[in-house]
């Protein structure tokens, strides 16, 4: 994202939702998910694509206060996203694992349907950050100890992979 766009995003952000602190952080992360596809951690790591698909969206909205399309549900999007990380996983002919990592980490969910919008964010996030620590430690040991920068630099490596990737196509040729 460049400057201009960075400026003229958190300008439209503030004009739109006029509070301060954590939670219009919060707010605003799960507003970017929502335009992008894709759990956001920060702002500043937007492509430009992105950052301006924030900005149309923000100059789309009317009133004050956002108005979000499935402020508590799940989406198709996220839906759609967390089949592709299945498949990507090598877990489509085993549907048990995703169940059971849903179950485990979702409160009990049993399939991306059933999740919230917060939680198929963090569900998203999960997976890929356990795919990353998976590619990370093969190449370089079980016992090898993954840093934070690490595993954030091999998590949006594997997202920029997944924006071209579709199940079923080159498949065979990742690990």
């Amino acid at each position: 994202m460049t400057d201009p766009q960075r400026r003229r995003m958190m300008q439209l952000w503030n004009a739109k939702y006029p509070s301060s602190g954590e939670d219009s952080r919060d707010v605003r992360l799960v507003f970017l998910a929502q335009v992008v596809g894709h759990p956001v951690r920060t702002s500043t790591n937007l492509t430009n694509a992105e950052a301006a698909a924030a900005i149309r969206a923000l100059e789309g909205a009317k009133g004050k206060v956002l108005a979000f399309p499935n402020r508590t549900g799940v989406t198709k999007k996220q839906v759609w996203k967390l089949r592709q990380i299945e498949a990507y996983l090598g877990w489509a002919d085993e549907p048990r694992r995703l169940e059971g990592y849903l179950r485990e980490k979702c409160s009990g969910a049993l399939c991306p349907e059933e999740l919230g919008f917060r939680q198929a964010i963090g569900a998203i996030d999960g997976l890929l950050r356990l795919k990353a620590r998976e590619n990370i430690k093969r190449a370089k040991g079980e016992g090898y100890k993954v840093g934070r920068a690490e595993l954030a630099a091999e998590v949006r490596r594997i997202q920029e992979e997944l924006r071209a990737w579709r199940p079923g196509v080159g498949a065979a040729a990742r690990g």
